[in-house]
């Protein structure tokens, strides 16, 4: 008998998870920004609350982010943990 997924099945891989829905997400914002306005990032927007451009730089935080404290992990995995 197979069993059914549960919340535990959707914690195992959260943060590549994590990545495909940010990654995809800055995908469309950039699609969106080309269709409205002609070009895909304008500096000078970045300081704007609201606009495409500060919304792609936060998603870029968060993605950076994401990735270290993967790789921190994945480090503390492999190598086990540090002895002072």
């Amino acid at each position: 008998m197979v069993r059914k997924p549960g919340i535990g099945d959707l914690r195992k891989r959260w943060r590549e998870r994590l990545n495909l829905w940010l990654g995809s997400g800055l995908v469309l914002l950039l699609a969106d920004e080309y269709i409205k306005e002609g070009y895909l990032f304008d500096p000078h927007d970045v300081a704007v609350p609201g606009t495409h451009e500060s919304i792609i730089t936060v998603v870029i935080i968060l993605l950076i982010i994401n990735n270290v404290v993967k790789r921190n992990e994945e480090n503390e995995e492999r190598d086990g943990p540090e002895v002072r």
